[in-house]
């Protein structure tokens, strides 16, 4: 009864192991498609390796007038595929903008920077 070669007959065979989720490699490089008043169209690449992308985080860190560091990353949009487009974005100063891979075990390196002014 409890013959596995009778299962292996049937198509049926033991439980592979779990192949344990990776997170995403680094997003290719990120490019400003369309710029407008106060809208922007980024695209990027998938990532070469690594596991499957569930969602890509879009971070946005503003340049300060007269320069100076730049300020902190920040969560603007979140993407299912690779490219968004942006509405109501600041004009008139520089932004840095750069996309994150993401999925359950983890986030990837972010992309290249893309700095634009609106």
């Amino acid at each position: 009864m409890n013959d596995p070669g009778n299962l292996d007959y049937i198509g049926w065979s033991d439980r592979k192991p779990p192949t344990p989720l990776t997170k995403p490699s680094q997003p290719g490089e990120l490019t400003p498609a369309y710029e407008g008043p106060g809208t922007l169209t980024l695209t990027w690449d998938k990532p070469s390796s690594g596991g499957a992308v569930s969602s890509y985080h879009i971070e946005r860190s503003d340049q300060p007038e007269g320069g100076g560091v730049p300020g902190p990353w920040t969560l603007i949009i979140t993407s299912y595929g690779e490219n968004v487009t942006m509405q109501n974005q600041p004009r008139g100063i520089e932004m840095q903008y750069r996309a994150i891979a993401t999925n359950a075990a983890g986030d990837s390196m972010p992309s290249s920077i893309a700095t634009v002014v609106l």
